[in-house]
């Protein structure tokens, strides 16, 4: 008689679960409710791949091996990654995803400049950029002038997957109009108000720089740059909230050195911040 492979597999199947049965491991429906509240989940030492606890940690899967789940399978409160060091992923009990420590991400809250609104008094030029060297309309941008303050104003709202309390980061994408001295900077500024709903506005704040990421000694025409600002800090404030902002250049070098003798193009703002979710649970809170 010819043994199947099948075959083979379903008997040492059956082997394995009435070896579990005698081992109290698996508990099938009608069994000793006591028991399954004796079993209660455990973490095993940095380096292993999952750990399940029956009576004390009955399972181990070492790195490299793998589960497979056939059918339904419920897990509460599962981690994953080093749990130890607080870096890892966590399905809590109503099914919510949220993440810790490294396992945060980040992402942009972004402010395109054509979504910016002139004030009126201090408004950049609107001029073309780049054409297709044949006569096309272009491509145009904000100018900000070198010699005179001017602004745009924004707003924008703090979204669901953030980290209550974190900080928003805002920088600034822009470009050159022509190559500049040696040493040149361009000092641009961000004002803005933060306000969490049912808060009465408060002061605004100021953040500035004239440093590029890039740190070229000499700016570039038409070179792609990105200064980063001064966080703006988070504690206190809740989902939802509302900043509203003025962004500008220090032409005259009030807040920091702004030395470049040319219009500096404005492409974004936008704010860098940390998520540690998909969401939040409810409309208005984590």
């Amino acid at each position: 008689m010819r043994i199947k492979a099948v075959d083979i597999v379903v008997t040492l199947l059956l082997a394995l679960v009435i070896m579990m049965i005698a081992a109290g491991t698996l508990i099938l429906g009608g069994a000793d409710p006591a028991v399954a509240q004796r079993q209660t989940p455990c973490y095993g030492t940095q380096g292993g791949a999952l750990n399940v606890a029956a009576d004390g940690c009955a399972y181990t899967f070492e790195p490299g091996s793998s589960l497979t789940v056939q059918g339904s399978a419920s897990f509460s409160g599962t981690t994953f990654g080093d749990v130890i060091s607080g870096n890892y992923a966590e399905f809590q009990s109503d099914g919510s995803l949220l993440f810790y420590g490294n396992a945060t991400a980040f992402d942009d809250i972004r402010v395109p400049a054509t979504a910016t609104k002139n004030g009126g008094s201090k408004d950049p030029g609107f001029e073309v950029w780049k054409d297709n060297g044949a006569g096309s309309q272009g491509v145009i941008l904000h100018w900000f002038d070198n010699a005179t303050e001017e602004e745009l104003y924004f707003s924008l709202q703090v979204p669901h997957n953030w980290k209550t309390g974190s900080a928003l980061s805002p920088h600034i994408h822009w470009v050159p109009k022509s190559t500049g001295a040696s040493g040149a900077k361009v000092n641009w500024g961000l004002e803005c108000n933060w306000t969490d709903i049912s808060e009465a506005g408060i002061t605004t704040t100021i953040a500035y720089s004239n440093t590029t990421v890039q740190g070229d000694a000499t700016l570039v025409a038409g070179k792609h740059y990105l200064t980063e600002m001064t966080p703006m800090t988070g504690t206190g404030h809740t989902l939802s909230s509302m900043a509203v902002c003025r962004v500008y250049r220090d032409a005259a070098g009030a807040l920091a050195t702004d030395s470049y003798a040319a219009d500096a193009g404005l492409l974004e703002i936008d704010f860098h911040y940390e998520v540690d979710s998909i969401g939040s649970r409810t409309e208005y809170g984590k």
